[in-house]
């Protein structure tokens, strides 16, 4: 689900088979589907409006779930495959710093929050950490709308006109 644009075919098509087969409750899925549709494409926007002014801005994403987003939003940005809460070895390190002579990213998205010791890592090198998180389970706060929400602000850093640290 995070190309929004996608989210909204795929609920379109939970609305149709749930009113195939319950179809005295047809009018309450159409109306539930519309109003997500709705908030999915709000959120379809907001996100382009945080990466489309910089979306050719190189960017790393730290795990490689995240191929739906660099797909709609069309973004330049390759995969590593870092655990959050492991810290890199030294090979990894290595192809790191490969990457960065290809891709001389500065910023490194996260689907969790990573250890402090890889923050400080990357800071050291230029690079800022940003957390994205995939909606891989329920949030622990809010619902996947306000969670994405979230990632929508937290994206700002890596796309939006400062290079904040964080």
């Amino acid at each position: 689900w995070l190309n929004p644009r996608l989210a909204a075919l795929q609920s379109e098509a939970i609305r149709d088979a749930f009113s195939q087969r319950f179809p005295e409750q047809a009018a309450a899925f159409a109306a539930n589907f519309e109003a997500l549709k709705r908030d999915l494409m709000e959120l379809d926007t907001e996100l382009d409006a945080v990466v489309k002014p910089n979306r050719d801005r190189p960017v790393v994403f730290s795990h490689p779930i995240y191929q739906y987003f660099q797909r709609r939003f069309a973004v330049n940005s390759r995969n590593l495959h870092w655990e959050p809460k492991e810290y890199p070895n030294g090979e990894e390190w290595k192809k790191l710093e490969a990457l960065r002579k290809k891709h001389a990213f500065k910023a490194v998205i996260w689907e969790a929050e990573p250890a402090e010791r890889t923050v400080d890592k990357l800071k050291s090198l230029g690079v800022i950490s940003v957390v994205f998180s995939p909606c891989a389970n329920v949030p622990e706060t809010g619902d996947f709308l306000s969670a994405m929400k979230r990632n929508a602000e937290s994206l700002k850093a890596a796309y939006g006109a400062s290079t904040q640290q964080r």
